[in-house]
């Protein structure tokens, strides 16, 4: 990662109780393009405090993490000139 580079908008989902990726590692993850990016494109995290990496996790939770992902894109691909 660069600092000053115009990166576009991020979503970084992620299931708290992953047992292969600590919570942390999006979160400093996200710190760190935020204070490297130029313009003010967003970084947004989403975490769910009730899933994992995925495997395993309800029918609900799956349609939920797709329904804010594509809300997420369809908001900022709109936006595009």
């Amino acid at each position: 990662m660069n600092d000053g580079v115009r990166y576009p908008p991020v979503l970084l989902p992620h299931g708290v109780n992953d047992p292969r990726v600590a919570v942390w590692e999006s979160l400093k993850f996200a710190a760190r393009l935020m204070a490297a990016r130029q313009g003010d494109s967003p970084v947004w995290l989403r975490l769910d405090y009730a899933a994992g990496h995925g495997i395993g996790n309800t029918r609900e939770q799956q349609l939920e993490e797709n329904a804010d992902t594509y809300a997420f894109l369809w908001h900022h691909l709109s936006q595009r000139d």
